[in-house]
């Protein structure tokens, strides 16, 4: 991501942040009021922003501790994500379920494990507190999208390169919501006309792959007195978090910076330690959950409750992958084939498992063993993986690293079942592995909770 780019997430981010504080500051005061006073709203209203009362609140440090419940719950639902509250269908969704896991945990952190509620934070308060705070949130989103939409519609980019890569640029653009205009010139621009175009007033320009030397002499000036300046692969890395595998050579790969995960055995071991303390908790935990799913698979149809299959992993190395299995009994007794999103061989049983996941959790034991990691390009099978190799220029390249139980891809891409599905999600996967973080890990786990409570990626 781009310092700019970052920066206006991250004001976005904050600006939420903040304003929820001030959201939730005001319906606990409103709530407090109606609930004790018997004034006009006016007058609560002013008492809300009282200097002496305002220093008492806050001074409660159960204030404090819903706000960051709060922060955790909407971080949870990617609430604090611009691309997700923008959708008018599951925005409110996502913000009042967001909200009740905040009062669930607020009410067990206070009515469970502390004394008594006593004064201003009795339950009929803390209820109105939270049924209050919805509408107002909801408000401040929607002004804030508001805002950013208009001021993103006023900004307007130039494409510089072949025609092919600007639709398929442009295509990509949708996906992410990318409201911001997008102008096409040619590589055929002649020395000329090259410095007045680039006068314009472009909030930045995006080169496409293979750009002429006296067009890159241009642009290197152009940057140089401020313009901003982007590869093509660099504009998908930062606006649609993957890199397009059409604009690649060897010498992006040789010359890019990150992969940092290639060469940083601290960052290995680390990652390593993560799975197996994470592994060896989930494992216990979730045990009574998959063998009771185990149970109902094998009620419902004949064969094994588990089954393995052979994986490719790093290096290109195989390995035996396990998972509760969510087909009928000799699924692929013709032959391995690509499994859909609506796929008939699934059972009544499988359907719930595959949605909720639940199929993947005996893979926490590959985690444990070391054949698989938490994060990182789902493992695919050696069948398809040499089709998928002579086909996808560097699908070779996701066996870098291990394979992983949840990873970039699935959080970012609905359900997979082609060749073309393969390529998209080879890009989130470069996308990973090239800016590999704990952050970043810590993101898709997040994130995957989110995809399994609203049932998307696969």
């Amino acid at each position: 991501m781009n310092r700019l780019q970052h920066r206006e997430r991250r004001f976005t981010q904050i600006l939420l942040l903040l304003l929820d504080g001030f959201a939730l500051f005001v319906a606990f005061y409103v709530a407090l009021n109606l609930r004790f006073s018997q004034n006009s709203l006016v007058h609560i209203l002013h008492r809300a922003f009282d200097h002496a009362a305002f220093a008492n609140f806050f001074d409660n440090s159960r204030f404090l501790v819903i706000y960051g419940l709060l922060i955790f719950s909407f971080y949870l639902f990617d609430l604090y994500e611009p691309r997700h509250w923008r959708t008018r269908i599951f925005s409110p969704l996502r913000l009042i379920l967001g909200t009740a896991l905040c009062a669930l945990l607020s009410f067990a952190s206070f009515f469970f494990f502390t004394e008594k509620a006593r004064g201003m934070f009795g339950r009929g308060v803390f209820l109105g507190t939270i049924i209050l705070f919805v509408p107002i949130s909801m408000a401040i989103r929607y002004l804030i999208d508001k805002w950013e939409r208009s001021r993103r519609e006023k900004q307007t980019w130039l494409f510089i390169g072949d025609r092919n890569h600007y639709e398929l640029l442009k295509t990509d653009l949708q996906r992410v919501d990318f409201r911001a205009n997008l102008e096409f010139r040619d590589f055929s621009l002649s020395p000329s006309e090259i410095p007045m175009i680039l006068r314009q007033d472009w909030t930045g320009v995006i080169v496409g792959t293979h750009a002429p030397e006296t067009l890159t002499n241009l642009l290197m000036k152009a940057r140089l007195r401020g313009l901003v300046v982007l590869s093509l692969q660099s504009f998908y890395e930062f606006y649609c978090g993957k890199i397009p595998v059409h604009s690649l050579d060897d010498a992006w790969f040789a010359f890019s910076e990150g992969f940092s995960i290639l060469h940083s055995p601290m960052s290995v071991r680390m990652k390593r330690v993560t799975d197996i303390m994470l592994s060896t908790l989930l494992l216990i935990v979730a045990a009574p959950i998959v063998m009771f799913m185990a149970l109902l698979v094998r009620l419902e149809s004949h064969g094994a409750a588990f089954f393995k299959q052979t994986r490719v992993g790093i290096d290109g190395k195989d390995f035996t992958m396990w998972k509760l299995r969510s087909m009928c009994r000799d699924a692929e007794r013709e032959g391995a084939v690509w499994a859909s999103a609506k796929d008939a061989r699934v059972t009544r049983i499988g359907r719930f498992i595959r949605k909720t996941r639940i199929d993947e959790l005996p893979q926490l034991w590959n985690i444990l063993v070391g054949d698989m990691s938490f994060v990182g390009p789902r493992p695919e099978r050696p069948e398809f993986t040499r089709q998928l190799s002579e086909k996808i220029p560097f699908y070779d390249f996701r066996h870098l690293v291990k394979p992983g139980l949840t990873g970039w891809a699935q959080v970012m891409f609905p359900y997979g079942a082609s060749e073309n599905d393969a390529r998209e999600k080879l890009q989130y996967e470069l996308f990973y592995i090239k800016n590999y973080s704990f952050d970043l890990d810590l993101e898709i786990v997040f994130r995957t909770v989110t995809v399994v409570l609203f049932g998307a990626g696969r």
